[in-house]
C-alpha cells in the first residue's frame, strides 16, 4: 500500500509515506522497465529520468517524516539539511547526469544575464538521438556521455544496493 495514515483508521492523521524499497520497485524501476522495452520513446526515457534522478527526495521525506535521517549514511543531519544529503549522493557521475538531463527540461532552466537580456536559456545535457537512433545524453559541445538506458542501468544498480545497505 503506497499510503497510510499516522494515527488510527482512514485519513485520521497526517499521511505517511510509502517506503523508499516499494517505491523503488513499484515506481522507479517499472519506469526503467517501460524505457527499456521501448527504447526509442522519448516519453518514456524522461520519465524514467526524472523518477531516478528525483528518488532521493522519497528516501530524505521517508526518514524526515519518521525521524531517521542518521539512517541515509551522510553523518547526522537536520530535518533542514536536504542539499547536504543531496551533495552526499552527487558526488557519483550518473546521478550528476541525469539531473543535467532532468532540470533543465523539467523546469526551463534560465540563466540571468542582464537587464536589457534577462534570460538566457542555460540547457548544457539533454538526451538525442545517435546515428543508429538510440537514445544517448550528450553536453553542448556535443560529448557523449554514452547510451541513457545504460546510465539509468548503472543508478538502478547503485539504488539496489544503496537500499540493501540503508534499509528503511
Amino acid at each position: 500500500m503506497p499510503i497510510t495514515y499516522a494515527s488510527g483508521s482512514g485519513s485520521a492523521g497526517p499521511p505517511r509515506l510509502s517506503t523508499p524499497e516499494w517505491w523503488f520497485e513499484k515506481v522507479v524501476k517499472e519506469n526503467v522497465e517501460d524505457f527499456e522495452n521501448n527504447p526509442v520513446s522519448i516519453r518514456r526515457a524522461f520519465n524514467a529520468v526524472v523518477t531516478t534522478y528525483h528518488f532521493p527526495e522519497r528516501i530524505w521525506h521517508y526518514h524526515e517524516q519518521r525521524g531517521s535521517l542518521d539512517k541515509l549514511g551522510c553523518g547526522s543531519l537536520l530535518a533542514t539539511e536536504y542539499q547536504k544529503f543531496r551533495e552526499c549522493l552527487e558526488k557519483r557521475e550518473d546521478l550528476r547526469l541525469l539531473g543535467d538531463v532532468v532540470n533543465p527540461t523539467k523546469h526551463h532552466v534560465r540563466n540571468r544575464t542582464s537587464k536589457e537580456d534577462p534570460f538566457k536559456y542555460a540547457v548544457a545535457t539533454d538526451m538525442a538521438r545517435s546515428e543508429n537512433g538510440e537514445l544517448r545524453i550528450y553536453d553542448a559541445q556535443g560529448k557523449c556521455y554514452g547510451r541513457t538506458l545504460d546510465l539509468l542501468n548503472t543508478t538502478i544498480q547503485y539504488w539496489e544496493r544503496w537500499l540493501a545497505k540503508h534499509p528503511s
